[in-house]
């Protein structure tokens, strides 16, 4: 009697889908943000909405199926694909092919990712402001410089060539990611060189 019980649950786990009859149907997912209180929704595969929570947060994702689901928060679209299933692995040491079709025809050859990080919305909108900032502080040095240029080339004195020195300077030190500084590159031995006869 043992052994034919031993034997039908033999050959139940042989041709069985090893992750199909031991996964749950759901995954709990840890989601954190490096600066806690993160507003963020989940979406699934077809874009419905599933969750709504703020970081730290766990939240259970149907374990079934090649899904992707997407985290939205204010700063960023972060899209996480479902890994294979660890237990897929039982039907491949046991050379199981019917298991092996089974889960992947179940879908539970697979399972959403346990761990996500989120960026942290301050810091990220915050460093967007700072380069919106600069880039308009930057564009008015370009303007600044072509008042330098026509006021030395008038006067030709020390206050005006060391306003267009001050502001060659500002522009080829900050504003390289912002504007053009390839002229202020070219003319910059040459400032520099009337600029030291000022001295």
């Amino acid at each position: 009697m043992m052994k034919n019980i031993i034997a039908t649950l033999i050959i139940t786990i042989f041709i069985s889908g090893c992750s199909t009859m031991v996964s749950p149907t759901k995954t709990s997912v840890y989601i954190k943000s490096k600066k806690n209180g993160q507003p963020f929704i989940i979406k699934d595969s077809d874009g419905k909405i599933i969750a709504k929570a703020i970081t730290p947060a766990v939240i259970k994702l149907d374990n079934k199926g090649n899904s992707t689901y997407t985290y939205l928060t204010q700063c960023e679209i972060k899209k996480e694909e479902s890994e294979m299933n660890e237990w897929v692995l039982g039907n491949i040491v046991m050379v199981s092919i019917t298991g092996l079709l089974i889960d992947i025809g179940s879908g539970y050859s697979n399972e959403p990712v346990e761990k996500v990080s989120l960026l942290n919305c301050d810091k990220v909108i915050a460093e967007k402001k700072y380069k919106i900032a600069r880039k308009k502080h930057c564009g008015k040095f370009v303007s600044q410089y072509d008042r330098s240029v026509h006021n030395f080339n008038n006067y030709k004195n020390k206050g005006s060539i060391y306003k267009l020195k001050h502001t060659q300077d500002y522009l080829l030190k900050y504003c390289s990611e912002y504007v053009d500084v390839s002229l202020y590159k070219n003319q910059s031995e040459k400032v520099n060189k009337v600029y030291g006869n000022y001295l």
